[in-house]
């Protein structure tokens, strides 16, 4: 999805919005709110852009999405896919989980599929990662290591 596309659903949809902060805020980025720029483009189109509101001294500082890190773009990113998946209780299969995101922020998004509060249709998470920080984190029990000999594949579980 489109950042343009992403600043739209954050303006428009509430609950999205509040999932989005609340998965910004639970990561440790500083980032307090999540407002959005409309602007009109020359030929008439609205152009919507992410702001990332922070808390400093009792002020707020906003930056625009092409201001933050790695981590906080690809936080904001994927948030949809996230919010998809537990709101309609589907399958989110997500290929190398860890790339730009500290262990820590992967832990805790495996963590919303084992919160009853947000995964109250038992969405499911798959995910790839080469990190043995993360596979140790998420634990024996649900980890399966897939080997690959002369172009065939071998799945194994880990415990």
């Amino acid at each position: 999805m489109e950042v343009n596309d992403l600043a739209r659903l954050v303006a428009k949809d509430e609950k999205f919005r509040e999932f989005a902060t609340r998965v910004l805020k639970d990561s440790d980025t500083g980032i307090h709110e999540i407002k959005v720029k409309k602007i009109k483009t020359p030929d008439e189109k609205d152009l919507y852009s992410p702001l990332f509101v922070y808390k400093k001294a009792g002020k707020e500082h906003a930056l625009h999405y092409h201001l933050q890190s790695r981590g906080i773009k690809t936080l904001f990113n994927q948030a949809f896919h996230y919010y998809n998946a537990l709101k309609n209780g589907g399958l989110l299969i997500v290929d190398e989980i860890d790339v730009g995101l500290h262990p820590d922020i992967v832990e805790a998004l495996v963590g919303l599929f084992d919160s009853h509060e947000l995964n109250k249709l038992n969405a499911q998470l798959i995910f790839t990662t080469h990190s043995e920080n993360i596979m140790d984190r998420v634990g024996k029990y649900r980890t399966v290591m897939v080997e690959k000999h002369d172009n065939a594949s071998f799945v194994y579980r880990l415990d």
